[in-house]
């Protein structure tokens, strides 16, 4: 009995950044339309910036103390930070007090650094949850694909270089390129593996 909640509990989370994933690949999409990107780029800019954060590990005696991992972005709540599953680490130096944070960028300022912790991680759609401490973040709402279409301009907020030149968000334009599935079935039996098969069996959702 207990091993199927727990497995039913696994499959509902798995099932939940699924859904998330559906998503995330178009939030930009979601504020930046056409005439939002002519007309409001730079509050648009502005206030997607408040939303968008540093991921990685912080150890007090460690140069630099806080080693960056990969970008994240605010949602829900806004005490939750969707990113990379990939990027999260597979274990913490305990002994030197390693610890998940975000740290979030501050004008003029050294950049805020709260612990988080995993809430939700699903591998195949390279996807995570993080619960952060503090106060609420302003949250970005996830649009759905409906209404994407190729030539798309988008804008795109992250930390490229990582906190090479400190903790700053930079904002680059783009172009919806293309709509796949982001699984492609292999041309031949033989390059099925146990990752890939999990991929087609769960279902595949559209990336831009």
């Amino acid at each position: 009995m207990l091993s199927g909640i727990a497995n039913d509990s696994r499959r509902a989370r798995r099932a939940g950044v699924r859904r998330c994933g559906l998503t995330l690949t178009a939030v930009w999409i979601f504020f930046l339309g056409p005439a939002t990107l002519a007309d409001n780029a730079v509050s648009t800019i502005e206030r997607v910036k408040g939303s968008v954060v540093a991921v990685g590990t912080f150890e007090r005696t460690r140069v630099p103390a806080f080693q960056f991992r990969a970008t994240g972005f605010a949602v829900g709540d806004g005490s939750l930070v969707a990113t990379n599953a990939h990027a999260l680490p597979a274990i913490l130096d305990s002994e030197r007090r390693e610890t998940l944070v975000v740290a979030i960028p501050v004008p003029e300022r050294e950049p805020q650094v709260r612990e988080a912790r995993e809430v939700a991680v699903d591998t195949g759609t390279d996807l995570a949850v993080l619960k952060i401490n503090g106060p609420p973040l302003p949250a970005l709402k996830l649009g759905g694909l409906e209404g994407v279409r190729e030539g798309q301009s988008v804008l795109f907020t992250g930390f490229p270089i990582g906190s090479v030149l400190g903790v700053i968000a930079a904002t680059h334009r783009g172009m919806v390129a293309a709509i796949t599935p982001i699984v492609i079935p292999p041309p031949r039996a033989a390059n099925l593996d146990p990752r890939v098969y999990r991929r087609l069996t769960t279902g595949s959702f559209p990336v831009l």
